[in-house]
């Protein structure tokens, strides 16, 4: 599928939308994540709910409802686990032009007078990539590591460590006792 066109099947029309809720469902799967440059999601599962609240004329409110799961790999014993989030999040838009005055608020988006359309895969992109865990564990699912894993890097660690002693580092042993002893 070309760029172009995956990311249309993310644009929700909110112009000619009566006052009130409108809602668009949508399903992410670990493709829509190829189409962004370094991403660090690879494989995933989430349905998206987007309730598009028009208040007026020139604002509207988008609750984004995120659910699924995310399969990652142990930082510990390099298992794979799959990781389940959920995220409920907020954004204003509003029909005019962005300026200085109004650049310092989060999750208010600007389109411009003549928009009719949306396209959201970025803001579903930024939610998901929030939820990514800086350290992946097994202890986030309730779940031990590998111990079979563990042994064996601890055992190849040790070996290394032993193997390769930096004679330089010898030096500055010597050194560091020669001043305790000062």
């Amino acid at each position: 599928m070309i760029k172009e066109d995956f990311f249309s099947t993310y644009e929700i029309e909110f112009a000619n939308k009566d006052i009130g809720e409108h809602i668009f469902n949508f399903h992410v799967s670990s493709d829509f994540f190829s189409y962004f440059e370094n991403s660090l999601v690879e494989q995933l599962e989430s349905d998206v709910k987007i309730v598009l609240s028009k208040q007026d004329e020139g604002l509207f409110i988008l609750n984004f409802l995120l659910k699924g799961k995310m399969n990652l790999r142990c930082d510990r014993c390099l298992s794979k686990f799959d990781f389940p989030f959920e995220s409920n999040q907020k954004v204003v838009l509003k029909i005019g032009e962005k300026n200085e005055n109004n650049e310092a608020f989060e999750n208010i988006a600007y389109v411009g007078y003549n928009d009719t359309t949306l396209n959201i895969s970025k803001f579903i992109y930024e939610f998901i990539s929030e939820k990514l865990p800086m350290k992946k564990t097994c202890d986030l699912i309730g779940k031990k590591c590998d111990e079979q894993m563990l042994s064996k890097l601890d055992d190849l660690s040790l070996n290394s460590k032993e193997n390769k002693i930096d004679p330089r580092w010898e030096g500055l042993k010597k050194l560091k006792n020669k001043l305790k002893e000062e």
